[in-house]
């Protein structure tokens, strides 16, 4: 009878651990995302800041793909690909920090998220290899690593290489500290709650104590930039209503470049209830730039500011494709 207690003891102690450890190894993945996600809008706008400009909105909404920075100003060439590239490097500067200060730190929730860390880290530098061959090969998916190799003027295989090399130094790492990853493995294994672990406990107060500053901090850049206004010269081109919406495109406007020039876009939609929507610039040569693209989006304000310093001549077109719905689109050009 005692011998049965015993095991059925263990066996609910057992199921309370792991329990624990899946809801925790959930909070770890939602917690990098949520914070690679902040990091890479928080590079992208602050480059914008160090290049003079200002920064208008900062969207971190991972669920729908549609994060984005909000940017206003005249950017040369150079800062526009500063821009570009600065997504892509403070989440990298970010974790070498972290990785400086808890290298030494044996606790279990720590290494796993040096280990998950690193190997989002690796992830978002692959695109900067692979996809400099693709624009090689005269693709042009629309992405910071497009705009960086458009912006900087550098060659193509010279920027892959580069990033390879970086790539390789990552997988050098890891391989350099695979002992560590053994012990991780002990620890998910071990079948004890980790939150018996006090050590675990405080890091992961840590963590949430972080998510909630960077959630304050969004929240206050955000409040300062809700004016409905676009930014100085810009006109209106353009002003949709969503409830004329069809997901085989509408035009809201197109036009000519005689000659290689600059063009701003800025776009406002407004009391959004939507499906889906997504406004794209087809551009010459089967350009495809997205401006806005959000699925099940439900939002008082949504804006998006890129711009150009200098887009080939030729005949562009904006369109705009979803499902008929409430809201309205306001689209504003600076030429």
């Amino acid at each position: 009878m005692i011998q049965r207690q015993e095991t059925a003891v263990k066996k609910s102690s057992s199921i309370a651990a792991s329990l624990q450890l899946s809801g925790l190894l959930l909070l770890v993945a939602f917690f990098l995302v949520f914070l690679y996600t902040t990091l890479h809008e928080s590079g992208h706008a602050l480059a914008g800041l160090l290049a003079g400009g200002s920064v208008r909105q900062v969207n971190v909404n991972f669920f729908d793909l549609s994060a984005h920075a909000v940017l206003d100003g005249d950017f040369t060439r150079a800062q526009q690909a500063l821009i570009s590239v600065s997504g892509w490097a403070l989440p990298v500067l970010a974790y070498l920090f972290f990785l400086l200060l808890s290298h030494r730190s044996r606790e279990p929730l720590l290494a796993a998220l040096r280990w998950v860390g690193g190997a989002c880290v690796l992830g978002s530098t692959l695109p900067w290899v692979v996809l400099p061959l693709v624009y090689l090969g005269g693709g042009r998916p629309a992405d910071d690593v497009i705009s960086f190799l458009e912006y900087s003027g550098l060659p193509p295989l010279t920027a892959a290489l580069g990033f390879a090399a970086l790539v390789a130094a990552g997988v050098a790492l890891i391989v350099r500290s695979r002992g560590r990853l053994t012990e991780l493995r002990g620890w998910l294994r071990s079948g004890e709650p980790p939150l018996n672990n006090p050590a675990t406990c405080r890091t992961l107060a840590v963590m949430l104590l972080l998510a909630a500053a960077l959630g304050a901090g969004l929240a206050l850049v955000n409040s300062g930039g809700q004016a409905a206004s676009a930014p100085a010269g810009y006109r209106l081109a353009a002003e949709f209503d969503l409830k004329n919406a069809s997901m085989d495109g509408v035009p809201l406007a197109e036009f000519d470049l005689d000659q290689t020039g600059p063009l701003g876009i800025y776009l406002l939609a407004s009391g959004v209830r939507s499906g889906y929507l997504d406004v794209t610039l087809n551009g010459p040569d089967g350009m495809q730039f997205p401006i806005l693209h959000s699925e099940d989006i439900s939002a008082s304000e949504e804006r998006s500011n890129p711009a150009w310093a200098e887009l080939p001549a030729g005949h562009y077109e904006l369109v705009l494709r979803g499902e008929p719905a409430r809201g309205t689109v306001a689209l504003y050009l600076k030429p």
